[in-house]
């Protein structure tokens, strides 16, 4: 499908133009499932542009189809869709209330990877409106499931999850023994951005209890994955992290 390999690609002009022309043939033939497709690729691709109005828009229009052939993974795909645009509003209990719909349903399918992914995001949602005894509770749930059925990206996910809740509430050994199986985690699978986030979260927690010259070796160990990966905007943040470590060092020596 050459519009979802433009998304992967991050080429939204091209994926639309793809999704749309896909969506004119479907409905010219009266293929409704592929019409229904096509809506939930262009609801994806706007919500990665930041058109959230939009991304809704079609999400419901492929929502509501998806509803009329009867099509319960392609429902569960679309709820859990607009879940995310109303999470990136900041609108979180509209947001909850599209998980808790998308849980059901695949639920009901024995959809596995879609039920521990809808309680993942439950768990993002309820970590954002700061209730991190609930978030803890769902990412608890997530990585059981992750477990049960194999799946080591989300399991690492999850591991990182609730490290950044443990780190929420202040509890840093909890939150540095999550990150740390995250980190070893990212490492057996390859999943170098998974291993450069978990080492730029050690770093922080480091910094927090004061350890800067620790935390300064995991913001280089950080730093030298997103160099190799290109990823720009984290290097210049891990460089930040290094300057705010390395002045707080120099005010502790001159204090002392």
């Amino acid at each position: 499908n050459l519009g979802n390999a433009y998304i992967s690609l991050g080429d939204y002009p091209q994926a639309i133009e793809y999704h749309q022309q896909a969506l004119t043939i479907a409905r010219q033939i009266g293929d409704k499932r592929g019409e229904e497709s096509r809506l939930g690729g262009l609801g994806n691709v706007y919500y990665g542009l930041g058109d959230y109005p939009q991304a809704i828009e079609y999400h419901q229009q492929a929502l509501t189809i998806a509803r009329q052939i009867g099509n319960k993974h392609g429902e569960g795909g679309h709820t859990s869709g607009l879940g995310n645009v109303y999470y990136s509003l900041g609108d979180y209990p509209q947001a909850i209330e599209y998980y808790q719909q998308a849980l059901i349903l695949a639920h009901q399918i024995g959809d596995k990877h879609g039920e521990g992914s809808s309680i993942s995001n439950l768990g993002n949602a309820y970590n954002s409106l700061g209730d991190y005894p609930q978030a803890i509770e769902y990412y608890q749930q997530a990585l059981i499931l992750a477990r049960q059925i194999g799946d080591k990206r989300g399991e690492g996910s999850n591991l990182g999850n609730l490290g950044n809740a443990y780190n929420s509430l202040g509890q840093f050994p909890q939150a540095i023994e999550y990150y740390q199986q995250a980190l070893i985690l990212a490492r057996q699978i390859g999943d170098k951005h998974g291993e450069g986030a978990r080492l730029g979260n050690l770093g922080s927690i480091y910094g927090n209890l004061g350890d800067y010259s620790k935390a300064t070796e995991y913001f280089e160990q950080a730093r030298l994955i997103f160099v190799n990966m290109g990823v720009k905007h984290f290097v210049e943040q891990m460089d930040n992290n290094m300057r705010i470590a390395q002045e707080k060092m120099d005010a502790g020596n001159k204090q002392s």
